[in-house]
């Protein structure tokens, strides 16, 4: 038996005391020691990464703080839901947002409503001769009546281009119309009221003019040609005249 530097009684074959572990004196140590430290027992342990850890997207969402507004602070409530106007959203630099800007809105036009008392006294003499020369135009211009035979033609049959004259009355009467409905048009005209009344007025006189001279064959003038000569002058001296006289004081 051996002893330990304790005291303590070991076998023959011990190298350290298995009491307090003390290397016995005089023993063979061996290659490999028979009682080892946890310490120097246990294989080294290698080092892992940490597992990561998911949180579910619930949890996520929850923990997550809310994105602020625009032009609020983070945490404010949401304003309450308004209804507006249809907006227009632009991308700034770098593909950010920027404030919404409203869309512009259609015009509507004025509603109409027809008043005479609308148009001026040298409109109303120009629109009743312009309605007085469409209906012209359709009534016999030229005839002959001998030994109980009648012939008669209208004045647009008799001169074809007698049409320039009634597309003029037309566009007269709708115009002078449509400034008796609103009192201020939608549409923009590139000509001043006045200057388009004598243009389209000298265009009338003349065609019309042209047309009752030119008499065709043997016929004579009828009822139809006279007043449709009266209702062109008719459009176009109420305009023609206020006209000159300013050119003379100029």
């Amino acid at each position: 038996m051996l002893t330990c530097p304790e005291g303590h009684e070991v076998p023959g074959h011990a190298t350290f005391c298995p009491f307090c572990g003390s290397h016995i004196r005089g023993a063979e140590q061996p290659s490999t020691p028979l009682l080892a430290s946890p310490a120097q027992s246990a294989p080294p342990e290698s080092p892992t990464a940490a597992p990561h850890a998911t949180a579910p997207s619930s949890a996520v969402s929850d923990a997550a703080p809310s994105m602020p507004q625009w032009g609020k602070p983070a945490g404010a409530p949401a304003a309450p839901a308004v209804s507006q106007a249809p907006v227009a959203r632009q991308a700034g630099p770098q593909g950010r947002p920027v404030a919404p800007t409203p869309m512009a809105t259609p015009a509507t036009a004025p509603a109409y409503r027809f008043q005479f008392r609308r148009l001026t006294v040298i409109d109303q003499i120009t629109a009743a001769s312009a309605v007085l020369l469409f209906i012209a135009l359709w009534l016999p211009w030229f005839g002959v009546s001998s030994g109980g035979y009648s012939f008669t033609i209208r004045g647009i049959n008799a001169h074809s281009y007698l049409a320039f004259a009634l597309l003029t009355s037309v566009l007269l009467i709708a115009y002078l119309a449509a400034r008796a409905g609103w009192d201020r048009l939608p549409v923009r005209l590139p000509v001043a009221h006045a200057p388009a009344l004598l243009v389209v007025g000298v265009v009338q006189v003349v065609i019309v003019l042209i047309a009752f001279l030119t008499v065709p064959g043997n016929l004579n003038h009828a009822f139809g040609s006279w007043l449709g000569l009266i209702a062109a002058f008719g459009a176009v001296l109420p305009v023609a005249i206020p006209a000159v006289q300013a050119a003379q004081r100029r």
